[in-house]
């Protein structure tokens, strides 16, 4: 009985272990890195869009009513934007330089790049496109 019961347990832990894999896969995961310089902090947070969209969730509608006006206002623009980086070839999309900082925005297969260095610290972040239009999608339609 014992080995029935470990057995169930084990099967359902794989399962638990492939459905987050695939789900993983299928939204992407969202990377933030930042370096204080000056401090020697490093912070490194991949975060898979499917916990965004189940986060929001979570946020009460009133307070995602402003989101929802601001979406309304440009969704069009924007879904047809993220529709178009899907389709484009990898390319720097803005590169803003002076002497303090250097911004460069750019397509990176189905992310888009954000890459900003400083003096006093660098942070980057790539964000799957598909998952903005997800996450977007999931703010409008609640």
């Amino acid at each position: 009985m014992l080995t029935k019961i470990a057995i169930a347990f084990l099967c359902l832990t794989v399962s638990l272990i492939g459905a987050t894999g695939v789900a993983v896969q299928q939204s992407g995961i969202l990377l933030v890195h930042v370096e204080d310089k000056t401090e020697g902090l490093k912070i490194r947070l991949p975060v898979p869009v499917f916990l965004i969209r189940a986060a929001l969730a979570f946020v009460p509608d009133e307070e995602l009513e402003e989101a929802r006006r601001e979406l309304a206002r440009v969704r069009p623009v924007l879904q047809e934007l993220l529709k178009s980086l899907e389709e484009i070839p990898d390319a720097h999309l803005v590169e803003v330089e002076n002497s303090q900082e250097t911004v460069l925005v750019s397509k990176q297969g189905n992310n888009l790049i954000v890459d900003v260095e400083t003096p006093s610290e660098s942070v980057y972040v790539r964000i799957p496109v598909h998952g903005v239009r997800s996450v977007v999608s999931a703010i409008s339609e609640r």
